[in-house]
Parts: C-alpha cells; structure tokens; sequence
C-alpha cells in the first residue's frame, strides 16, 4: 500500500532528521554531507553547493541519493565506518 500521506510524513521525518543533525554541530564531514542534502532539497543549483562546501557536483548528488534511499542514518553510519576506513563514500 502506497499512501502518499505516509510517504510524506516519512520524507518530513528524514528531513528533520536532518536539520537536527546540522543543529548538533557534529563531525565536519557529517555536516558537510547533510548540508549538501539539505541545500539541494532546498533546490540550490549543484554549482553553487559545490562551490560554497567546497565539493563536486557527484559528491552533491551521491549522498543526495543515499539520503533518500537510506535516510540519516546512513549519513552518519558512513562517518563512523570511513573513521575505521571499513567503508567507502556511496
């Protein structure tokens, strides 16, 4: 069952998932990431994220895709993998 009510609650939810975690100040990379989500959720043109975080367009649109597939978690699973170097970026 496909309820677009849920869909959308679930959406909000990862966003605000994701404007706590920019809240709490966490590792640089975690908030580069989540920054570059939330900057294009926001629809700001990929250049200009780019330019401001100082990252690449396929950066921008990797975790874009992961955040949306996966949610926050994966965003800050990710941080604490790369830190144990078991994983790589998506």
């Amino acid at each position: 069952m496909n309820n677009p009510l849920i869909k959308q609650q679930e959406e909000y939810n990862k966003i605000t998932d994701l404007v706590n975690l920019i809240k709490s100040n966490p590792d640089p990379r975690e908030l580069k990431r989540a920054l570059a989500i939330k900057m294009s959720i926001e629809r700001q043109s990929g250049e200009t994220i780019a330019q401001i975080l100082g990252v690449s367009k396929s950066f921008i649109r990797d975790w874009k895709k992961a955040f949306k597939a996966e949610g926050i978690a994966l965003v800050v699973q990710k941080s604490i993998l790369f830190k144990n170097k078991k994983i790589k970026r998506p």
